[in-house]
């Protein structure tokens, strides 16, 4: 009796990282920290944050967290050119909000003085 053999190969795809909930609209003051949160379906899933169409790197200012699955967005100190969509996006989808800094009016550190003409 011959013996016989088979083979099969086996690929497992991951399911994809979907979006729970999603970014809000943030509006901040000018040197203020603003904070976007959003919660994908998956721990530890691998997500990508846009400024735009570009992708945001960690700085002094801006912070990126993962804690289970919920992802944060942190910029701290909010400057005018960070007025801009944000974006997180997933293996399952993304979500976009919007970032409004509001400039921080002039202050005045001298008084009025009358002037006599």
């Amino acid at each position: 009796v011959e013996s016989l053999k088979s083979a099969a190969t086996l690929l497992v795809k991951e399911a994809p990282a979907e979006i729970m909930s999603p970014l809000k609209d943030q509006t901040v003051m000018e040197e203020e920290t603003a904070t976007f949160i959003c919660d994908v379906s998956k721990e530890n899933a691998k997500v990508k944050w846009l400024k735009g169409e570009l992708e945001v790197k960690p700085s002094d200012r801006i912070v990126m967290k993962a804690v289970g699955k919920t992802h944060t967005l942190t910029i701290q100190k909010a400057e005018l050119t960070d007025q801009s969509p944000f974006s997180l996006v997933a293996t399952g989808g993304q979500t976009t909000a919007n970032l409004t800094v509001i400039k921080i009016p002039p202050e005045f550190s001298l008084g009025v003085k009358d002037v006599k003409v």
